[in-house]
């Protein structure tokens, strides 16, 4: 798919083309994109000498031309929600320099390059990176981090480890490649990963987010206690059901928001010392009793 935007923000001003080259492989499961920019400045508008910002006039042109649109078509490539944002911002960009446009045209290349290659490719598609940014956060301002951010930033880590294995593998194979991750495969082999808080966070934390029981001695024999007590209650409970089960049939225990209930489908609740959670014609009652 070819898309081709030309920018006319004044005929004297400046004419900015951008051409936008997306190619899809249902087969291969790759993308790239090559970006292709070439800007034109001309003598100063006449609008510029009457006051108008420059900066103005050309956003608002490009909002005529449906810039907007073609930004979230291109932001739509993105991996993640913030790779979304981020793409977005940049294209909207207007003061980059020459060298600082070159650069991300190198690094878009490289990508690219690295998307062939199949092992290197980046994809950050399985990384909450919502989650893994509260959790720096919270890190930076020395407040608590949950257990669903530490693993998301163990994911992270993870991938990124993954991905500093590829490319050495990658160069071992044949050195040509360094140069054509180039500057990507510089960014990637500087990464320093700490082996040891993923460690620390893998004995902790559950793949679900969960504090594991091993997490310390005080909190395992915690729940080993609510464990017992919580057996304990549904014994209690399924005697006063099995009790009951002459008067009526339909008896069940139930755990209501962590309180255990008898759940009767009969109306009238049947004689149980307890509180009345709930009742409804025909649609029976929830107790929890006394006991």
């Amino acid at each position: 798919m070819m898309l081709h935007s030309a920018i006319f923000c004044n005929s004297s001003i400046s004419i900015t083309t951008v051409t936008f080259d997306i190619r899809t492989s249902t087969s291969t499961s790759r993308r790239s994109v090559r970006f292709q920019n070439r800007a034109i400045l001309n003598k100063p508008s006449p609008l510029l000498s009457k006051g108008i910002n420059k900066s103005t006039v050309i956003h608002d042109s490009l909002r005529v031309l449906e810039w907007d649109k073609l930004c979230d078509s291109v932001a739509s490539f993105a991996g993640t929600s913030l790779g979304r944002e981020a793409t977005k911002a940049q294209l909207w960009s207007l003061n980059q320099t020459y060298e600082e446009s070159m650069r991300l045209l190198d690094e878009t290349n490289a990508a690219v390059e690295m998307h062939k290659y199949g092992g290197c490719a980046m994809d950050f598609t399985n990384i909450d990176v919502v989650l893994v940014k509260s959790a720096i956060q919270n890190a930076r301002r020395g407040l608590p981090v949950d257990g669903s951010e530490a693993m998301a930033v163990v994911a992270l880590l993870q991938l990124a480890e993954t991905l500093q294995f590829n490319l050495k593998a990658a160069i071992k194979e044949d050195t040509d490649w360094y140069q054509r991750f180039m500057p990507l495969a510089e960014m990637i082999m500087e990464l320093v990963l700490s082996r040891s808080l993923v460690k620390f966070i893998q004995q902790l934390i559950d793949e679900d987010g969960s504090v594991k029981d091993s997490a310390s001695s005080t909190l395992k024999r915690s729940r080993d206690q609510v464990r017992l007590l919580e057996r304990k209650l549904y014994q209690l409970m399924d005697s006063l059901v099995r009790n009951k089960m002459k008067e009526t049939s339909s008896l069940e225990v139930s755990n209501i928001d962590g309180r255990w209930c008898i759940r009767s489908g009969a109306d009238p609740p049947t004689s149980f010392e307890g509180l009345l959670l709930s009742s409804g014609s025909g649609a029976g009652s929830i107790v929890e009793p006394l006991s």
